[in-house]
């Protein structure tokens, strides 16, 4: 097997791809496309202009990948691609949750392939991206600097109550609650931040919240440490200092209320605020009207626009988003309350909807 380097820069300025080649038939098989070419997408150009890497960069990018993909439509439709991310990364805005793809395949269904020029592809790539997530910025540092290998990293610690404590009342560290939602619902430490650990969305949830400077803890079972120390090593989050058994935040009785959909309808005709926390492409293509919207990743350095003396119901697409930020709020003295089922119960429900 024979490996050829392709410079592809676009989703960022030094991005490679890898041919394989079958030495024995001297023919190319696949191609390991990184973060270029994704199944059913192209990667993101505006990562390090979102991040204050390489401000003013997007446009050039996007037009970079849009020679990449120029490229890729004349290699054979029978090469199979190897994207270095599925559905759930945030390097993308549609990425396909299978593992691989063939060059035929993308030909066909993905919306890059379809542009009909420059113009139009630079118009659709930009648009109703993501917001980038912060850890970006870091990940930038370590690959450029070299992170830690993971052999040297610290096992973390399981810890007691009485940690848990302090850490949530000092408030130098962050806890991170990984239970689902509806288990820290019922009963959590307050300041802790509830992000459910089987989400896929886990570690970009993770990567808004997560001062690189402060020390970070999980509440998960002691089987689900791997995995979650998995994904947050894959976001530069190296030191998880310990962690603690579900039992022990169980027991606590703070809890975020759930609500239906039309009990959060009169509650806002009460004067009750509703906070949106989805993207901008999501509160763009319907929200609710009177709503106020803050993306999940800018709240925390918006949180000071946010009146203590109302109460707050926190609002998402399916109500798991919320919760993180009802977490969060309820940390910092807030009333919150959470839309059950978020904006999709909401249409559900035939309540009053608006776009744009």
């Amino acid at each position: 097997v024979r490996l050829d380097v392709l410079y592809t820069p676009g989703h960022t300025p030094e991005h490679i791809i890898f041919q394989v080649t079958d030495t024995g038939a001297d023919s190319p098989i696949g191609l390991f496309t990184g973060d270029s070419l994704f199944v059913g997408d192209v990667g993101r150009p505006d990562l390090l202009d979102a991040t204050g890497n390489a401000v003013g960069t997007s446009e050039a990018g996007a037009r970079q990948q849009y020679e990449n993909v120029q490229r890729l439509k004349a290699m054979p439709d029978y090469l199979q691609v190897w994207p270095g991310h599925g559905a759930g990364s945030a390097c993308g805005k549609a990425l396909g949750a299978v593992p691989s793809t063939t060059i035929g395949y993308e030909k066909r269904f993905n919306p890059a392939f379809q542009q009909p020029d420059a113009e139009a592809f630079v118009a659709w790539l930009l648009d109703g991206q993501p917001e980038a997530p912060r850890y970006f910025g870091q990940m930038k540092r370590l690959n450029r600097v070299g992170a830690d290998l993971l052999h040297t990293l610290h096992e973390p610690m399981r810890l007691g109550e009485e940690t848990l404590l302090a850490a949530v009342k000092e408030m130098d560290a962050l806890v991170i609650d990984t239970r689902p939602s509806s288990k820290f619902a019922a009963g959590h430490v307050r300041g802790t931040l509830n992000i459910p650990g089987a989400n896929q969305q886990f570690s970009t949830w993770a990567g808004w919240f997560v001062d690189y400077e402060r020390p970070t803890y999980l509440v998960a079972a002691q089987s689900e440490i791997p995995h979650l120390l998995t994904a947050l090593h894959g976001i530069g989050i190296d030191e998880i200092l310990g962690y603690f058994t579900p039992d022990i935040a169980e027991k606590y009785q703070w809890q975020i209320e759930q609500i239906a959909p039309q009990t959060a309808y009169e509650l806002q005709q009460e004067g009750v605020m509703i906070l949106d926390v989805r993207g901008v492409s999501e509160r763009e293509e319907i929200h609710i009207p009177g709503s106020i919207f803050i993306p999940l990743g800018q709240v925390t350095e918006k949180m000071n626009e946010l009146p203590h003396e109302r109460t707050i119901i926190t609002q998402c697409g399916s109500g798991i988003r919320s919760q993180i930020i009802a977490s969060l709020l309820e940390g910092r003295g807030y009333h919150v309350l959470n839309l059950e089922g978020g904006m999709e119960a909401w249409q559900k429900a035939g309540l009053p909807q608006e776009q744009g």
